[in-house]
């Protein structure tokens, strides 16, 4: 598995397929983890198999690959992952949000940033800046007014890279947050928003 790159094209697929079902977890996790070197012809059936396996690092390092996945296959594996039990399988997608197709990326997204575990909601948060702009503020706006202040302090540092529609909203918003980190979050990006924005928001910080 490890030598996936020098397997004759020929019978590449054939040996991946092997593989991909050997009992070893960590033979089936070199194909997830190498998928990049998988033949096209086979990459989107080997990655589907691989995405349903027992062992979450084999599903984690498919997530990993999804932007090595043919378009036709990405979006329904990508939706597979984000549904996945384990949460850093799913926090895996949220990194590669940027590398799937645009016609699933906000409809993922939103799935993420609905999530159980916070981390992975963080994660969300953090790659706000790599959402279309259609739902970019949308999922700003939904994690802004999250129960972490973890996650919320992510949304205010990303602020200066959120479209202007939202970005002067929430860094008003922000700037009141109960956290301390929240608030000096904004404060550290303060400068980089619109004028009028910048203004009000160093006045709230100085009076609340």
């Amino acid at each position: 598995a490890y030598n996936l790159g020098h397997i004759p094209e020929e019978c590449s697929c054939e040996i991946v397929r092997k593989l991909a079902e050997d009992i070893d977890d960590e033979a089936r996790d070199w194909v997830a983890f190498l998928l990049y070197d998988v033949p096209e012809e086979c990459r989107c059936e080997i990655a589907s198999k691989l995405v349903e396996d027992d062992y979450w690092e084999v599903r984690k390092d498919v997530a990993y690959r999804l932007p090595d996945l043919p378009k036709e296959c990405a979006c329904d594996i990508a939706r597979k992952l984000a549904d996945d039990d384990e949460w850093r399988v799913r926090g895996e997608v949220v990194y590669k949000l940027y590398n799937i197709p645009k016609e699933c990326r906000c409809e993922i997204a939103r799935k993420l940033a609905d999530d159980d575990e916070w981390d992975v909601r963080k994660k969300v948060a953090y790659n706000l800046d790599k959402l279309p702009e259609e739902c970019a503020c949308e999922l700003a706006r939904k994690l802004a007014d999250d129960v972490n202040s973890d996650v919320r302090y992510w949304v205010a540092r990303s602020l200066d890279n959120l479209p202007e529609e939202c970005a002067c909203e929430l860094a008003l918003k922000l700037i009141k947050d109960e956290h301390p980190s929240v608030r000096e979050a904004v404060k550290d990006v303060a400068d980089n928003l619109p004028e009028e924005c910048r203004r009000r928001v160093k006045i709230l910080a100085m009076f609340g």
